[in-house]
């Protein structure tokens, strides 16, 4: 990710996380932007084409199926920007802190879990085929 920056103005810009996933769906996509809380003890899995980011808490992410990118917090502070990319195996779960980030392309699945005593706190981002109305 890139460094944190301050327009003269004093707007301040960082990118938490950032990664290539492979081609978006083809089409009209639809574009999310979501904040998932994870109580203690529960593990959900998580769709590719999507980026996440750990606000807060602690836990886990390892594949459910296909290639899942981990980046781990550069710091273990909220604000903290994602180091460099390495795939996780599936055998070896990614620790997930304040500033870690998972990239998925469109067909990976990752499995998210929170081993911590507070709530795990993610932003993600998601990108899939748009779907009309009448399609739904």
């Amino acid at each position: 990710p890139d460094r944190a920056f301050t327009t003269d103005d004093g707007v301040g810009f960082q990118v938490l996380a950032g990664g290539e996933a492979g081609p978006p769906p083809g089409g009209a996509c639809a574009v999310a932007l979501a904040r998932t809380t994870i109580p203690p003890g529960v593990e959900v899995v998580v769709p590719g084409m999507a980026l996440l980011y750990a606000e807060a808490g602690s836990g886990w992410a390892a594949p459910a199926d296909g290639a899942v990118r981990y980046a781990r917090a550069a710091a273990q502070a909220p604000g903290s920007t994602a180091g460099p990319w390495r795939t996780l195996a599936p055998d070896r779960p990614g620790p997930l802190t304040a500033g870690s980030a998972i990239l998925l392309g469109r067909a990976d699945r990752a499995r998210v879990g929170n081993d911590g005593n507070r709530p795990l706190r993610v932003l993600h981002v998601t990108i899939h085929p748009a779907v009309r109305p009448a399609e739904r």
